[in-house]
């Protein structure tokens, strides 16, 4: 499964997709993704597969959701900004581990929502 991983790496800062969204031009938002992608290059250094793709998530959530503001506004980009920028709760934790729970907070709640049986209870 690592290889699977590592084969979709967020795109770098000078990558098309970046220049395309324009994410320099919100200080913020490019602000929170180089934390993130910073936070992906250290769990694929230390081969920590759960914070590879919790990172990931995080980073593409951000991406996609900068993407569509007439679809989704600027609500839930600012939420992730704000959430992956927030200090670290405990004492022990760096910056990395905070964009980790975050991704992961995103995977437990949200994106097992919409693989679960969730759906047909909703029905």
């Amino acid at each position: 499964m690592a290889t699977s991983i590592t084969k979709s790496p967020l795109p770098a800062l000078d990558s098309s997709w970046i220049e395309k969204l324009r994410l320099y031009d919100r200080p913020y938002r490019f602000s929170a993704y180089r934390m993130i992608l910073q936070a992906e290059q250290y769990a694929v250094q230390q081969q920590a597969e759960e914070d590879i793709i919790s990172a990931r998530v995080v980073g593409y959530l951000l991406l996609e959701l900068d993407a569509q503001p007439s679809t989704f506004g600027d609500g839930p980009c600012a939420s992730i900004v704000k959430q992956v920028t927030s200090p670290p709760q405990d004492a022990g934790d760096n910056e990395h581990n905070v964009v980790f729970n975050v991704g992961k907070l995103y995977r437990d709640k949200l994106i097992r929502m919409c693989t679960s049986d969730w759906f047909s209870y909703a029905a």
